[in-house]
């Protein structure tokens, strides 16, 4: 994995970047979404962040296989659609977490932008993750993805949305119109997650 700092993003180069389109909930995905879920579990300080001991379960392999057989009918059909760009909103620590998981299982390669505010929990997830990544098995998933933090007027970051097969955004509505306006590969699926209003009933 590639975790950048804003500098060091500025300056990527994207030509050792492997670009990947697997299958759906690819068997080298699950094996490690699995054993991070394991280092997560085992880590004695993230037993102090609830979000993040939450997503240890969910990467769990019986959670993930239980997931995919909602799927079953049409895994063989489908396809990673190949680079996914994900911007994660800068108030939920363990949101960019989520996020990348459901594109690596959908088979896709990532670039991740990470929260502005370096949350605790954030810091250490990906340390775990870097571990995992340093293992000779896992050697692809760490040439396909990346973590970075950059400013919101980036150049490199409009520069790889030009590339992006798929684009998420998390956020405000006004982080949805900015980027809604960016310079887009003409076929390129965009998903938005603009402000958002809960309500609870207690009778």
């Amino acid at each position: 994995m590639l975790m950048l700092n804003e500098d060091d993003f500025e300056v990527l180069s994207l030509e050792n970047f492997k670009v990947q389109r697997k299958s759906p909930f690819d068997k080298l995905v699950i094996d490690f979404l699995n054993e991070l879920s394991r280092k997560i579990l085992r880590n004695k300080q993230a037993k102090f962040y609830p979000d993040l001991i939450t997503f240890g379960f969910f990467c769990r392999r019986s959670n993930i296989l239980k997931n995919k057989e909602r799927y079953e009918d049409e895994l063989a059909l489908r396809m990673g659609y190949g680079l996914t760009l994900h911007i994660s909103p800068s108030n939920i620590p363990i949101n960019f977490a989520f996020s990348f998981l459901f594109g690596l299982l959908s088979g896709n390669s990532n670039i991740v932008r990470l929260p502005s505010n370096k949350f605790d929990q954030n810091v250490l997830l990906l340390e775990i993750i870097n571990t995992l990544m340093r293992e000779e098995k896992y050697k692809s998933i760490k040439e396909s993805n990346i973590f970075f933090y950059s400013d919101r007027n980036s150049k490199k970051l409009k520069e790889i949305l030009q590339k992006a097969d798929t684009l998420i955004v998390w956020g405000g509505d006004e982080t949805v119109k900015e980027f809604k306006k960016l310079e887009k590969k003409i076929n390129c699926i965009e998903l938005f997650f603009p402000n958002r209003v809960s309500s609870l009933l207690i009778n």
